[in-house]
């Protein structure tokens, strides 16, 4: 029996079972980055059928998510440490499915705008559950490359939707006028939206296969969650840490993020790639490299840890920071197509 502020000592779920629960995790986070992605494939035509900017577009893909992503993913946190998280899973994945396929009815900046803060609201859902499920479903020694599995499918999906946005947009193109029931006649982008949207409520279902993980580090006599002024303390009382490691990791993701999204524009205005050119060679790169670039670094991160390091997973992202500064500046202003897809690379 635990003592008064010991942890419960509970056995670990079977491998099977853990595996099984992170590939659905996966599938959700691939389907989860399609639907944020998918936008970059389709800057020309939203600028041509909607009478969109740059700057819209770039606040569509921007703005419009990641404020409602980061702001309402801090409440749904405090919900998955205290509610099933499978369930507020597969809550998010059903908003977020189908918030995108109605980004294909919109008609005007503001109606898309709004679909999208929609698309957020409901990603936001997902990794704070999924990790919190994750840390319950494999010991210490397995989460770094459990987590790297995990982390691999957000760039893998990056990059389906690269692939399944040029191969739509082609067969539509090619199928030429389409007219669906209860729409009307759609243009190619909407059908995209749709196709890439709507399957996602076939993966919420999915989730109901999943089980609901033993909370693990759960103090005695704090089994229905720790009081929010005692987290609020805990933070405060080491605000360096918090602040430093959120301002960094979010100054680390604008690269990434400003790379995946305009590099499809980048490719086709600048580099001269045709829109199906630059589909198969963004989508390639990033279904091929990006999980392998993950998933080596959860190796690395479980090597220094089993090496002594208690900060491993810190010295990695740090060592990334340091090898992405330079390439991301190369990449985006090189205009050799050989030598911008391999730093891309």
């Amino acid at each position: 029996m635990s003592q008064p502020g010991q942890e419960r000592v509970l056995p670990w779920p079977r491998p099977a079972v853990a595996w099984y629960a992170l590939g659905i995790l996966v599938i959700a986070f691939i389907f989860s980055f399609i639907d944020r992605i998918i936008l970059a494939m389709l800057v020309e035509p939203l600028k041509q059928d909607l009478g969109l900017t740059d700057t819209q577009l770039g606040v569509l893909q921007g703005l419009a998510f990641a404020v409602f992503y980061a702001a309402v993913g801090l409440p749904i946190g405090r919900l998955a440490d205290r509610y099933s998280r499978r369930a507020i899973i597969g809550w998010g994945i059903l908003l977020w499915s189908v918030m995108t396929a109605v980004c294909g009815l919109a008609r005007n900046f503001w109606e898309l705008f709004l679909a999208r803060v929609g698309v957020g609201v409901g990603e936001a859902a997902l990794s704070p559950a999924a990790y919190s499920m994750i840390a319950d479903y494999f010991p210490r020694e397995k989460l770094g490359r459990a987590i790297g599995v995990y982390q691999a499918g957000a760039f893998f999906g990056a990059g389906l939707s690269f692939l399944v946005g040029g191969f739509v947009i082609q067969a539509v193109a090619q199928a030429g006028a389409i007219s669906l029931p209860f729409v009307g006649a759609v243009r190619p982008w909407q059908v995209v939206l749709f196709a890439v949207g709507l399957p996602g409520v076939l993966i919420a279902l999915l989730m109901l296969t999943v089980r609901e993980p033993a909370r693990r580090g759960v103090l005695a006599g704090h089994g229905a969650g720790i009081p929010f002024g005692t987290v609020l303390r805990y933070a405060t009382q080491r605000w360096r840490v918090f602040v430093m490691h959120f301002i960094g990791f979010a100054l680390l993701a604008v690269p990434i993020t400003t790379t995946i999204t305009w590099g499809f524009s980048y490719f086709v205005r600048v580099l001269g790639f045709s829109p199906p050119q630059a589909a198969l060679t963004l989508g390639s790169i990033l279904v091929v490299l990006s999980p392998l670039g993950v998933y080596t670094g959860g190796w690395l991160a479980d090597m220094f840890q089993q090496r002594g390091y208690r900060d491993g997973t810190l010295r990695v992202g740090l060592l990334a920071a340091v090898l992405l500064v330079p390439l991301c500046a190369l990449a985006t202003t090189i205009s050799t197509p050989a030598v911008a897809v391999a730093l891309f690379c």
